[in-house]
């Protein structure tokens, strides 16, 4: 605080960010994250002047910051699948792992997917996508949730496993270079969540089965 004659000034400064801070967010319905400085100049007596500037905030994040996350994630399902009318037609084993819990945006996740039809229905095709999820809760003047629709932004396609036989494969699943990071971890307003989700898929008149993997994107 000084008081300035006419005449032009510049002056410097910095500002050290917390560590915690998520990354820029902008919901077309829904709300958004965003970062601006402003500076403010008191006139006596006037009206003030001031002036913003909106930057923007990328983590960069290793799994070295997160130790939890290099453990690798499995699970099993067992499903029985159902015929014309939800009739059982036998049941379904999946195994699914992945070598870590959390991935950088660019790289690709390898999927091992182990399947044993014990049904006497064909699993045509087994789908793999990342889906996104992303959650709005606010809390003026009460307390609301909102839930954007489940966005699909990579998928790819395993083949299917016959009636009585069993299949073991991997697939390569992308994850874009320019889709947001989880934050869950940092902010409480907004959280963006990742899944895996497998879908294997029947002929059209028996139902298949569906189930998600949760995981995190850095």
């Amino acid at each position: 605080n000084q008081r300035l004659s006419a005449g032009r000034y510049d002056f410097s400064f910095n500002c050290e960010l917390p560590a915690n801070l998520p990354e820029n967010v902008f919901l077309l319905h829904g709300g958004r994250i965003e970062y601006k400085v402003t500076a403010v100049l008191d006139i006596p007596w006037k009206s003030d002047k001031e002036k913003s500037v909106e930057f923007t905030i990328k983590r960069n994040d290793s799994l070295n910051d997160f130790p939890v996350l290099r453990h690798p994630i499995e699970t099993k399902e067992e499903r029985h699948l159902a015929g014309c009318f939800h009739r059982n037609v036998g049941l379904c084993k999946m195994k699914i792992s992945i070598p870590n819990g959390g991935y950088i945006r660019g790289e690709k996740i390898p999927i091992i997917i182990e399947c044993v039809n014990s049904s006497n229905i064909d699993i045509e095709k087994i789908k793999v996508e990342l889906i996104q999820k992303i959650k709005v809760i606010c809390t003026e003047p009460s307390r609301k949730t909102k839930s954007t629709m489940p966005e699909t932004i990579a998928e790819k396609r395993a083949a299917g496993v016959n009636s009585g036989t069993s299949k073991t494969q991997e697939v390569l699943l992308p994850i874009p270079a320019c889709c947001l990071s989880s934050n869950e971890n940092f902010c409480k307003i907004i959280t963006i969540k990742y899944f895996i989700l497998i879908h294997g898929k029947t002929k059209w008149y028996h139902e298949g089965f569906k189930f998600e993997i949760p995981f995190k994107v850095m």
